[in-house]
């Protein structure tokens, strides 16, 4: 994946939801590129609000095959989501 978005070796880090201790949340920014990774470590599903919509982004990992494309996503036990936009 690094090879076809430079934006996850060479972008830099800006922590997302600092507030919510539940989930573990980053983008990443390189030459118009941005990045969106959501993690919940937890075995239940968890709702969270992003601060922005997801609309323009593609989901390119995501480990259920469900993708959520709105600002309020409601994260099932142990999900994680990469978005970047095109």
């Amino acid at each position: 994946m690094r090879k076809n978005y430079d934006v996850i070796a060479y972008g830099d880090i800006k922590p997302l939801l600092c507030e919510d201790k539940r989930v573990f949340a980053y983008g990443r920014n390189y030459k118009g590129q941005k990045l969106i990774v959501i993690c919940n470590f937890y075995p239940t599903t968890y709702e969270i609000e992003l601060p922005y919509d997801l609309l323009n982004y593609k989901c390119i990992l995501n480990n259920y095959k469900n993708e959520a494309k709105a600002k309020k996503i409601a994260l099932k036990p142990y999900e994680t989501l990469v978005y970047c936009n095109l």
